[in-house]
Order: C-alpha cells, then structure tokens, then sequence
C-alpha cells in the first residue's frame, strides 16, 4: 500500500532512502569522530606531560590504547570513502591463478629475486567475484612487502585455502638465518582498504608462531558465488 502511495505521489522511495541514509551515516561520522578525536587528544596529552612520571604498566596501557584509538578515527574516515558503484569492474576470479601469477610478476621485478617462495595453496581455483585488477594490486602489494622483509635468500610463504565461505590468506616472510630484516616502506593503506571494500580484512604485523622474527600478512575475503548476485 505504502509503495502505491509512493507511485501515485511521483516520490523515488529508492532516492529518499538512500539519501536520507546518506545524511545519517553523515551525522553518524561526524558525532563519532569528534568524540575519538578529543579521547586521542587527552592521550596524547598524558603521554607527553613533561612533569608526569607514568608507571611503565601504565604507560604501555596508554599507549596501546592511544594506537587503537587512531586506527578506529582512520576507519571512521574511511566511512565517508566508499566509492560510487563505477568504481568497481566485477568479474568472476579463480584467486588461486591470481595469486600464482602475483607471485610471478613480482618475482620478475623484485629486487629481491632470490627469494624462495613457497606455495601452499588448495588445488582448487578458490572462485569468487570481485574487482580483478584491485585485487591483484592488493595481493601484489602484499607479496611485494613479504620480499622486502626477507631480504636475499630469504623464503615466502604463500598459503591459501577456503574456509566458512571466506578466503583465507597468509603470506609469512622469513629471513635468511642470521639475516637482518628491516620493516618493509611497501605502503600498504591502499592493499587493506581494496580488502575491506570486498567485505574482507588484513591485518600485518610480526609473526606470533614459529619462525620468531617472520613478518605475517593475513587476509580474508568473502567468498562471492554469481547465484547470489
């Protein structure tokens, strides 16, 4: 009955919702970020207090919290950046040719060409769909930083299998024994945020198993079948 009403009336119920949800996500952004903002900036002034003597339990406590509130005031901005549907171009994708040839092309233009690479990927095409040139940026990215941390003669770690209807990824750098790794100057801001626009995640940071020392990047990315488009 409604909807008739709104064709009789000439009104878009589609545009009228989408814009009115536009503004509230708007208000939504603001309100939060004005909150965490201000939260950032009492930590940071605590941190800094030149005359404050913290207890180092303390300090660490502050200053972790300090972080995860950054990261929650990028991720609110990032709110506002989702692109218009233009922006992307779906295809269907088999992931694991995908990674395979990443794992290529980066090989051939790495500096670091003489790393071992290991792939430990399921047998199957791992199919979804998505937007194949971002994806494969992403994935490059990744595997560009994984080269960089592990430095010559070094080994990469490539896994991949499917799980829950998600992708699960992994990429763990291991530098050659007695190497000195450095942290990676791959910018990988862009990798993450391409992730997070497919409905997935990443998340990089020191390995917390076996080899001590690895550099880990994990990924996750919803698996999308063309029946539930």
């Amino acid at each position: 009955m409604r909807r008739a009403e709104a064709q009789k009336t000439g009104i878009d119920a589609s545009e009228v919702f989408d814009r009115m949800r536009s503004r509230w996500l708007a208000n939504v952004i603001h309100d939060l970020s004005g909150a965490l903002f201000a939260a950032r900036g009492y930590l940071r002034m605590v941190l800094e207090e030149p005359n404050g003597v913290l207890p180092e339990p303390q300090r660490r406590y502050l200053t972790s919290s300090f972080e995860n509130v950054g990261r929650i005031v990028t991720l609110t901005q990032e709110l506002n950046d989702f692109p218009a549907k233009d922006w992307f171009e779906f295809d269907t994708i088999a992931f694991h040719s995908l990674l395979h040839q990443a794992i290529v092309e980066v090989r051939s233009t790495s500096l670091e060409n003489n790393v071992q690479v290991i792939e430990e990927v399921d047998t199957g095409l791992l199919p979804t769909v998505g937007d194949l040139g971002k994806l494969t940026l992403a994935v490059k990215a990744f595997l560009a930083a994984a080269f960089e941390f592990t430095g010559p003669r070094g080994t990469v770690r490539v896994w991949a299998h499917e799980e829950n209807e998600k992708i699960m990824v992994q990429f763990l750098a291991t530098p050659r024994p007695g190497g000195l790794p450095d942290k990676p100057s791959v910018d990988l801001s862009l990798a993450c945020k391409i992730l997070r626009l497919h409905g997935g995640s990443a998340f990089v940071g020191a390995s917390a198993e076996p080899p001590v020392g690895g550099y880990l990047i994990t990924c996750e990315l919803p698996v999308i079948r063309l029946s539930e488009c």
